[in-house]
């Protein structure tokens, strides 16, 4: 959002007309920049929402991220709709809206409990970071910013550090042409340590990966082809082998997805989107209801900011508590503050 809009809605948290009814601006800075196949990116925007109902608070979290966007970016004028007093289906079912609707329907106090792979980028240290036995026995690498072969020689480095212990998984972020996903998809044929390759080429070349590889395309997870309901209900129409990647904060609600047959459940992998504390709560919830699996989801994403106490949870790879109210107004009350 434009910097003037976002003073804007930082002034509407307080002349709302709506008392019961606040959205509270985020602007968060990634330190360092987050680097990716499909750029770098600086800064993190959204909104805390906070509603009263019964003399109780609420909260939910609306976060759309470039690239993932499911609607047309229409979001401001939607939450102020909400933030006057209107229906909260003015906020839809899907995206990022959808999920800060889905967020705000939610019972509290709710118990948590989710695994998490860690997350790397080629600036880090990853094996000195942490003592051994607090390394997550699952990382997740962002590649297709580089040519494959020299990120191959620099995961096959990275493989041999450590030990043969870490499973990795690598993200590509649509970056990838047919050729270069040939030479990955070669390399991972002898690297049992590699669990996928995730969204190597663009959001319409699922059925080309299918037909390419085969039963090989199991070990491929797709998420930007797997962003809303109906994306997803594509992939399933096209009976993709592989692993889906669905992050539940642009997704919308998640009844599309956690009441599909256990043989699909048991395929999916949350992700964070870097969502605050508030968000990142629910996301946990989300994980908690999908079933227990054993599934390892992308939770990486905390400490990737400034210190503002706005993540809610550390950075970890096993979480696991009760969400209250006051968990979620202490990120509330942060934000509005330090804004």
């Amino acid at each position: 959002m434009e910097r003037m809009k976002y003073e804007n809605l930082i002034d509407s948290v307080n002349d709302s007309p709506c008392k019961d009814r606040l959205a509270a601006p985020y602007r968060r800075e990634f330190l360092p920049p987050l680097r990716t196949g499909a750029g770098v990116f600086e800064v993190r925007e959204g909104w805390i929402l906070k509603e009263t109902r019964g003399g109780e608070d609420f909260f939910g979290e609306v976060a759309p991220f470039p690239g993932f966007e499911s609607e047309q970016g229409d979001w401001m004028a939607r939450i102020e709709r909400w933030s006057r007093g209107d229906d909260r289906s003015c906020l839809g079912v899907t995206g990022a809206l959808g999920f800060g609707a889905w967020c705000l329907e939610q019972d509290l106090p709710f118990s948590v409990q989710a695994s998490s792979a860690g997350m790397i980028s080629e600036e880090d240290n990853w094996m000195s970071q942490e003592k051994a036995e607090d390394r997550p026995q699952v990382v997740k690498v962002k590649i297709g910013i580089n040519s494959p072969e020299g990120e191959q020689a620099q995961m096959d480095s990275r493989i041999q550090q450590s030990g043969g212990d870490v499973r990795f998984r690598l993200d590509a972020n649509q970056a990838l042409n047919l050729k270069a996903t040939r030479s990955w998809m070669a390399w991972l044929d002898q690297r049992p340590e590699i669990e996928f390759i995730e969204q190597p080429m663009c959001v319409g070349s699922e059925r080309m990966l299918v037909d390419e590889f085969g039963e090989g395309a199991r070990r491929i997870a797709l998420d930007e082809s797997v962003v809303t309901a109906d994306h997803l209900k594509r992939i399933l129409d096209i009976e993709w082998p592989g692993i889906f990647v669905i992050k539940p904060s642009l997704f919308g609600r998640p009844d599309d997805y956690i009441k599909l047959p256990e043989r699909i459940r048991r395929r999916i992998v949350l992700s964070s989107a870097f969502e605050t504390g508030v968000g990142f709560s629910f996301v946990l919830k989300i994980a908690s209801m999908l079933g227990d699996f054993g599934n390892v989801h992308g939770f990486g994403t905390r400490g990737r900011f400034g210190a503002d106490g706005l993540d809610g949870w550390p950075a970890c790879n096993f979480f696991r508590g009760e969400v209250g109210r006051k968990d979620l107004e202490n990120v509330f009350l942060r934000n509005v503050r330090g804004v």
